[in-house]
């Protein structure tokens, strides 16, 4: 039995980081758009109905537009929620949006723009 204890406490430690890693990652999504890239878009964050937040903030002066999206999970169609237009003079700008769609379904994130520019941001459940 001693030679089990260790072995046993070492997967239920493995088991407590996995779980509590993936409780995580269905509460905020980040993206970030690197400079050299032309496209990203996030991992979805699913929601019932509640609302989130959505916190993008260019480091880097360049073009990019910024999508929030909504995926209905019912009828598939997607819902452009917001868009943010970043330009070259809005190098360090920080905004913070809210938005909420009564129906369940997917949230994500696109980011299309030049080179230039470096902008990362997290969409998050509100509490």
């Amino acid at each position: 039995m001693k030679k089990f204890k260790p072995i046993l406490l070492v997967m239920i430690a493995a088991f407590l980081m996995f779980t509590s890693s993936a409780f995580a990652s269905t509460r905020y999504v980040d993206i970030t758009k690197h400079e050299n890239e032309n496209h990203v878009q996030s991992e979805k964050l699913y929601t019932e109905g509640e609302q989130v937040s959505f916190d993008p903030y260019m480091m880097a002066a360049g073009n990019a537009n910024v999508y929030v999206l909504f995926e209905d999970a019912k009828t598939e169609d997607t819902i452009l929620m917001s868009q943010l237009v970043f330009r070259p003079e809005m190098k360090g700008l920080n905004l913070l949006t809210y938005h909420r769609n009564p129906n369940p379904g997917y949230y994500y994130v696109e980011i299309n723009g030049d080179y230039n520019a470096f902008i990362t941001a997290r969409l998050k459940k509100v509490k």
